[in-house]
């Protein structure tokens, strides 16, 4: 679903929370939980990431891009 690795981070229960970029660029947020498969997840649900998210995203990469 996502193009490249984005903010990741705990959820509810065992589920996992993931926000990034798709290949056409936009912005999205995963909300997945581990398989028992090694190397696979199940994905619970999607959504287009907007309003104050969409701008805390863009904030934090703007920060991460300025240190690199």
């Amino acid at each position: 679903m996502l193009a490249a690795h984005g903010h990741n981070q705990k959820s509810s229960g065992n589920s996992r929370t993931m926000t990034g970029r798709t290949q056409d660029g936009r912005l999205l947020v995963v909300v997945y939980s581990k398989d028992p498969e090694p190397r696979s997840v199940y994905a619970i649900t999607a959504y287009p990431l907007e309003g104050s998210g969409r701008h805390r995203y863009r904030r934090q990469n703007r920060r991460k891009n300025r240190r690199s």
